[in-house]
């Protein structure tokens, strides 16, 4: 929502919803200026931030006695940061105005994510929890002239997607001698898995094909999809060492069917409904947040190991709901 000064208030309107790092952004500051008003400048604001945050619960000894004591870790970093002026001083009488930007966004940048966990109460009494957040935002300052004129300020969440590395399809493969009780040959099992797209948005589904060709004289039960979840808490700051938290989370699995023993051979999708939830943020790479997401497709076997194979994929953010209203006023007349 755009936020009132005294005589003023102001908006900002992006071209696009989301970004990439290393695009221009491009937009303006809309501004509906109800009396006559001395402007001294436009400012716009663009701040890239990380931050973290958990608590272990951590053991300490002394001879017989055991105590239970709360450790406290924290992590922050501020990877870009730029302030420009987009109009200088001048008289606005009343009306509409719009003042454009642009400006370029670094390569590198991670991609938003904001999480925060509580896990289950420790016997000792207390609790082990995490936050993560990597988080952008664009504001907007019409800097009104006289001692007791309220400046006009907005401020908004700018969305940054994770980057993909691979654009194009993804595919594994994998020939193993099935091991029976770890060490009884009874023949090969080759599996392959590939997709189309090495990135999706949250609530998409996630499109998979398999392939086992079973030479075996064991049946190959089933093929058992999981999509992998690995975030990783990094400590910053004055510390006489870095530490670091490592949370894997299983987001989701699905069963799909095998192949018989000797020559059985099955292709079949295998598709993965990955839906949103608390544990399903974007892919990012940050010095103090990194979240991470792979498939493992596994050839299930019967007193063997299982036969597998894992690929990265890229989870985006989702478009923000809040980019699709209307704007607060009319920006036919600024």
């Amino acid at each position: 929502m755009p936020l009132f000064g005294d005589s003023v208030r102001i908006g900002i309107q992006t071209e696009k919803p989301v970004y990439f790092p290393g695009e221009s952004v491009n937009g303006a500051v809309f501004a509906e200026v109800l009396r006559p008003t001395q402007c001294r400048r436009v400012l716009l604001r663009v701040k890239g931030h990380e931050k973290c945050n958990w608590t272990e619960i951590r053991e300490i000894r002394h001879g017989e006695e055991v105590r239970h004591v709360p450790e406290h870790h924290e992590g922050h970093n501020m990877f870009f940061e730029v302030e420009f002026p987009v109009w200088q001083a001048s008289q606005l009488a009343p009306g509409y105005y719009n003042f454009p930007f642009s400006f370029m966004l670094p390569p590198g940048l991670p991609g938003v994510f904001v999480e925060q966990e509580r896990g289950p109460r420790h016997h000792s009494g207390h609790y082990e929890s995490y936050g993560a957040k990597v988080t952008y935002s664009i504001g907007a300052e019409l800097d009104v002239a006289g001692f007791f004129k309220k400046d006009a300020k907005h401020r908004q969440m700018l969305v940054i997607r994770e980057p993909v590395v691979e654009t194009g399809p993804i595919a594994d493969e994998r020939t193993a001698n099935v091991m029976c009780c770890c060490c009884v040959p009874r023949g090969e099992v080759t599996l392959k898995a590939w997709w189309a797209k090495a990135a999706i948005a949250v609530g998409e589904q996630l499109q998979i094909y398999t392939s086992v060709k079973n030479m075996s004289k064991v049946n190959v039960n089933e093929i058992d999809v999981k999509l992998h979840r690995e975030l990783i808490l990094r400590s910053t700051g004055f510390q006489l060492r870095a530490h670091e938290k490592r949370i894997h989370t299983e987001i989701c699995r699905a069963r799909f069917p095998g192949a018989a023993k000797e020559g059985g051979e099955v292709e079949q999708p295998c598709p993965l409904n990955v839906q949103g939830g608390a544990q399903l943020q974007p892919s990012t790479n940050g010095r103090a947040v990194s979240c991470r997401y792979y498939v493992e497709v596994a050839a299930n076997v019967p007193c063997a190991p299982d036969i597998g194979v894992t690929c990265p994929v890229t989870i985006y953010a989702a478009q923000p709901v809040q980019w699709c209203e209307q704007p607060w006023f009319d920006l036919s007349q600024a």
